[in-house]
């Protein structure tokens, strides 16, 4: 094992930030759905659930090698599989095959792990991989990324503050909205998904969070015109 960072992308703003940082094997990838990471090292590949509460205890075994092959580096694939470079003793040496993970965003048995699914007519390097970049993301709509790239809102948030209030920031079972006007609550993800919505009125909503991962999240508040009326970042912890 060893110490591995792993970092959240901020779309809308570019800016890479440290999401945790975790004692597993050192070969690692993560599924599409950035909810599986794969961990392994020559002779092992464990899946981690990224969204548990208590991400170590989550560790599961997905494989084993079968000698004389061993595992070696990952690579995500653009058909959305994990493939695993093969190796021969130690991992040092040549071989000719590419293990799998076909489901990558299944929990295990469902992540679909083949030894040997991929066969080429030569011999690989222990440490070929493809340099595959993702490109394959597509674009987030506009309003996502309003709050980041300065988009203009409906009204300056310096005068809804009195229209609106969020508490408590950092929440960790439920949020409460104050409004007094109609208008709609928006809750993102750093992947720019809507996790929560709900309408507002005249008064004080409550909104869970329970069953959130901890971590950032963006907000907006839209009124019926679809114009952004305020934005800005909450904290959830458990």
């Amino acid at each position: 094992g060893g110490i591995n960072k792993i970092f959240d992308f901020d779309r809308c703003t570019g800016v890479l930030s440290l999401l945790l940082e975790l004692d597993c094997p050192p070969l690692i990838s993560v599924s599409p759905n950035s909810r599986y990471l794969y961990a392994g090292n020559y002779t092992q590949i464990y899946q981690y659930d990224l969204q548990s509460d208590n991400i170590i205890n989550s560790e599961t075994l997905v494989a084993e090698c079968g000698w004389p092959t061993s595992f070696s580096r990952h690579q995500l694939g653009p058909d959305g599989k994990i493939y695993i470079v093969g190796g021969l003793g130690a991992g040092m040496a040549s071989t000719s095959t590419y293990h799998v993970i076909n489901q990558p965003n299944e929990p295990y048995p469902a992540c679909n792990f083949v030894q040997h699914q991929v066969v080429f007519p030569m011999l690989l390097g222990w440490s070929m991989t493809p340099n595959l970049p993702n490109y394959r993301l597509g674009a987030l709509p506009p309003e996502r990324c309003a709050w980041a790239v300065g988009v203009e809102t409906a009204t300056p948030q310096s005068q809804t503050k009195d229209v609106f209030s969020i508490y408590p920031n950092p929440a960790s079972n439920q949020l409460h909205i104050t409004s007094t006007i109609p208008a709609t609550f928006v809750l993102y993800d750093l992947l720019g998904r809507a996790v929560r919505q709900v309408g507002l009125g005249s008064g004080t909503v409550q909104v869970s969070v329970l069953g959130l991962p901890a971590g950032t999240y963006f907000y907006q508040i839209i009124n019926p015109q679809k114009q952004i009326l305020q934005h800005g970042k909450l904290s959830i912890v458990h």
